[in-house]
């Protein structure tokens, strides 16, 4: 996901007296800048008006970046990962999504050195470096890659499970349809053409399209909103049977969001 709508997103979030929101259409952001002197917020950007798109004049938005040292260190935390099958720098990243909540991109990061390892029970060190001009991340981490087979005993750690709750709010829900329920095991890839996003935007690019598709899943009308295209390995709520997912946070109307849009590669 481009970084900069994540700003976007927040500044118009925390200013909701805007007359139009900011978009890339209408603004431009410098790239981000380290704020190291400040104890408030940890990174600076510049963000501009775009002549004759409704804005201009220039402000200094602060905001903090993902320290990635500080998140493992707050936490008690060694980053570490194993496994006896095949090490990419794309496997790395989407573990590490996966297993630490995050959703790096390998855009964030510099060229990740993976080691030759040779024996099973194996543990080298791995340098994740973000990159100075990443929009969300900030740091250096050494991750501890062990090539061998998972012991039960050390990964399940939690024996007691949590109570089973139903996923949705049912005194918010109301007569609406829940996005998440309807669409969590709905497979949309045959309608991935129809679903795209506005680059420009972060909305999707013809929204009757969308809400016919989304038909098909028994959810009717809704409202058109920000949209997020991600691998399902860096969504811990998303369905895992699928590869990627579009999720559409806040729906309105007739569906109670977010709204899961699962679906695959190739088909």
């Amino acid at each position: 996901m481009d970084g900069r709508l994540t700003i976007l997103q927040l500044i118009n979030e925390a200013n909701n007296t805007l007359r139009r929101p900011l978009s890339l259409e209408n603004v431009s952001l410098s790239l981000p800048v380290a704020k190291l002197e400040t104890d408030v917020r940890n990174t600076g950007v510049q963000v501009a008006g775009i002549h004759g798109k409704g804005y201009k004049g220039q402000i200094e938005i602060f905001y903090n970046r993902h320290d990635l040292p500080k998140l493992f260190e707050d936490a008690g935390l060694t980053p570490n990962l194993r496994t006896n099958g095949e090490i990419t720098p794309a496997w790395i990243i989407d573990q590490l999504n996966a297993k630490y909540g995050f959703y790096l991109e390998a855009t964030d990061l510099n060229a990740i050195n993976v080691p030759i390892f040779e024996n099973l029970e194996e543990t080298k060190p791995i340098e994740i470096v973000v990159k100075e001009q990443s929009w969300n991340w900030a740091g250096t981490i050494t991750l501890e890659m062990t090539y061998g087979n998972p012991l039960l005993e050390t990964v399940v750690i939690v024996q007691l499970l949590p109570v089973l709750t139903h996923p949705v709010d049912m005194t918010e829900l109301g007569t609406r349809k829940s996005g998440y329920v309807s669409a969590y095991n709905f497979d949309f890839t045959a309608y991935k053409d129809q679903l795209k996003i506005d680059p420009k935007t972060a909305r999707w690019a013809n929204f009757d399209q969308v809400m016919a598709v989304g038909l098909k899943a028994g959810m009717p009308a809704w409202y058109n909103n920000s949209v997020v295209d991600m691998p399902t390995s860096a969504v811990p709520t998303a369905n895992q049977a699928f590869e990627r997912v579009m999720i559409q946070t806040y729906a309105g109307g007739g569906v109670m969001g977010p709204i899961y849009f699962h679906y695959d590669l190739n088909w």
